[in-house]
């Protein structure tokens, strides 16, 4: 049990809504929800039940309510003691980013002017996914991503799904760095294409590391290699679906998915769209397997071959421990909340000083959700908890 799932249970006793609890707290529904069901699970009884005007409390939840509130006041009143007093107390302050090197700079200009006895600071290397989560699960207090005008419409979007504002810090102009003794010195300009006759070297995306502008390059050599009738796999965010009846009258669509550098045409014929038809809504994250349909000048079309959920992609949750002497005085602990959330994620064991992994066996699968992955978070810490994409060669 913690103050933050008191906290939304009295809030919902409140407003009688986790819709309006939800834009009141600036928290998603689905991170409130899953709290107070882990609450419920802990608890082991049924608090709260669903109607057409929104939620009720049952009879455990109306008592319990009364018990949350007076802890709550409770704990606010410790809070204002220990206020007048800094030097007992902290406040924690995290920011989650992409490896900017100017974040890092900020980072610790804000250290060495601020009272760094009061504050505790924090901040996180992560992919842009991850960034976007812990705002708005307001597990960091900051976000800083890279927006672009290619990735401008798809993060946009995100962003408004979840309720989230983007402010412009600074707006940056891409450059290089070259060897004095370089040939591309003598020009008095230079472009994408004279670049790109010249090996670099990129960071990957999914290391937790900012996109930058070599990658764009990639993606233009890419773009230019694709093959007509070549197998592929992409991913991005369902942007559109337009469906249409055959002369068979029956149901295909014709599917835009955008990602951070690009949008494509998909089009799935009757067999495979109606295997796919119940999650393809608005928003939905997707994998599509595919060939490429690509004529003389044209677009590439992807003509689907089979698709399914981001959240379907098998996982892997990692759990770091400083050494193998914390990981055996916490193991009960953490075996425990792998009992308690069974899923279908495999849980991954990563010992820092020894550097060793350990792949828990199956009956120590977990469930995935936010809710676990927070719970874990509040566990064993942020920064020690990691949510992995496995290979796609099921699809």
């Amino acid at each position: 049990m913690t103050f933050q799932q008191l906290s939304y249970l009295v809030e919902v006793a409140k407003t009688g809504s986790i819709n309006k609890t939800s834009r009141q707290l600036f928290v998603s529904q689905s991170c409130i929800s899953s709290s107070l069901q882990q609450l419920e699970n802990e608890l082991n009884v049924k608090l709260l039940t669903r109607n057409s005007r929104g939620v009720e409390l049952t009879a455990e939840g109306k008592e319990l309510v009364q018990y949350a509130a007076s802890i709550l006041e409770q704990k606010n009143i410790l809070q204002s003691l220990c206020a007048s007093s800094p030097s007992t107390i902290s406040t924690s302050f995290s920011v989650s980013s992409q490896r900017y090197p100017f974040v890092e700079s900020a980072f610790l200009k804000l250290l060495q002017e601020s009272e760094a006895s009061f504050y505790k600071y924090t901040i996180n290397e992560c992919p842009m996914d991850t960034i976007i989560d812990e705002v708005r699960d307001s597990r960091s207090n900051l976000g800083v991503i890279f927006i672009n005008s290619t990735t401008r419409r798809v993060l946009e979007s995100i962003l408004k799904k979840n309720e989230l504002q983007f402010e412009t810090l600074a707006e940056i102009t891409p450059g290089i760095y070259l060897s004095k003794k370089h040939p591309l010195l003598r020009e008095s300009s230079i472009t994408m294409e004279d670049l790109c006759r010249y090996p670099f070297l990129s960071y990957k995306q999914n290391d937790g590391v900012a996109m930058d502008f070599s990658e764009e390059a990639q993606e233009e050599q890419k773009e230019d290699g694709i093959q007509d009738d070549e197998i592929c796999i992409v991913g991005g965010l369902l942007t559109n679906i337009n469906k249409r009846i055959t002369k068979k009258n029956e149901m295909m669509a014709f599917l835009t998915i955008e990602d951070n550098t690009a949008s494509m045409e998909v089009v799935a014929f009757p067999r495979t769209f109606e295997a796919a038809k119940e999650f393809l809504t608005g928003d939905s994250k997707i994998f599509v397997k595919g060939r490429i349909q690509k004529k003389d000048e044209g677009e590439a079309k992807l003509i689907a071959e089979k698709i399914i959920l981001f959240a379907k992609v098998p996982k892997e949750i990692w759990v770091q421990f400083s050494d193998k002497e914390e990981y055996e005085k916490r193991e009960a602990e953490l075996l425990q909340i792998l009992k308690e959330y069974k899923g279908e994620s495999e849980v991954v064991l990563y010992l820092r000083k020894e550097k060793a992994i350990k792949r828990l066996p199956g009956e120590f699968r977990i469930d995935s959700g936010e809710g676990t992955r927070s719970l874990l978070m509040e566990k064993f810490g942020t920064e020690n908890v990691k949510e992995k994409t496995k290979s796609l060669k099921f699809l």
